[in-house]
């Protein structure tokens, strides 16, 4: 059911606004808010973030592809560019405390499941317990094992076959590292009939001991799936040489 869902969904493009929140006593920079038009496809696995201003003009664009992290500052007309898996880059973006790796499936909704062992398990739907309360629909956990150790852990929909929660661990000490939360589903047209997809996606990123370092809010509106897009889409493409900075 993840598998057809992914092949599906091969380009999103959406408006969003951005909320990280870092817990007091947290290394790092105080929460913040950034309006952003957003674009990714997961085939490859790539993604362009156009950061903009509160006057709606670009303010820095984020792009994710061929497996480098590119940052590009338009006021300075400078371009900082490092392996999509270097450090530098985390250091860098401490408003977005996500490994790169992980935003362009995270943007089109989409969960990949890691390598190793499968398990799948029915779990029954909880009604309400009062009105106040959501009830809990039936739901499919799927968990992935390496060693006989818990690696991934997700919840599934289990009538419409859409990721509900996304949770990974670390297999020697099985704490959790990365909790990712898919919300607020609607329907989005696409040629194929409408598809289920996410207008709140939730990222929690978990220190070592296992404690919440940092979250992550995208907030989507203006979804639209596999829309045609320019060549350009995700490259960077300049009139005049950037300057360019290696991280």
């Amino acid at each position: 059911m993840l598998a057809a869902r992914d092949a599906r969904i091969g380009v999103v493009r959406a408006s969003a606004v951005i909320r990280t929140r870092i817990p007091a006593g947290k290394q790092g920079a105080p929460g913040g808010k950034l309006s952003a038009i957003v674009l990714a496809a997961g085939r490859p696995s790539r993604a362009r973030l156009e950061v903009l201003t509160p006057f709606g003009t670009p303010a820095a664009t984020l792009l994710l592809a061929d497996g480098l992290f590119q940052a590009y500052d338009p006021f300075a007309h400078r371009v900082m560019k490092a392996p999509i898996d270097s450090p530098r880059v985390t250091e860098m973006l401490g408003a977005i405390p996500l490994p790169m790796t992980e935003v362009p499936s995270l943007i089109r909704g989409a969960v990949a499941l890691e390598a190793g062992e499968i398990t799948e398990t029915k779990v029954p739907a909880v009604a309400a317990a009062s009105p106040e309360l959501p009830a809990v629909p039936e739901t499919v956990l799927v968990e992935v094992r390496r060693d006989g150790r818990l690696a991934q852990q997700v919840r599934v929909h289990a009538e419409g076959g859409y990721p509900l929660e996304d949770v990974h661990f670390e297999p020697i000490s099985g704490k959790n590292t990365l909790k990712v939360a898919y919300t607020d589903y609607g329907g989005v047209e696409t040629p194929s009939g409408p598809v289920a997809f996410p207008q709140k996606i939730t990222a929690r990123v978990h220190d070592e001991a296992g404690a919440e370092a940092a979250s992550v809010e995208v907030r989507l509106s203006g979804i639209e799936i596999d829309p045609t897009l320019g060549e350009d889409a995700f490259r960077l493409v300049f009139d005049r040489p950037p300057d360019v900075q290696e991280l």
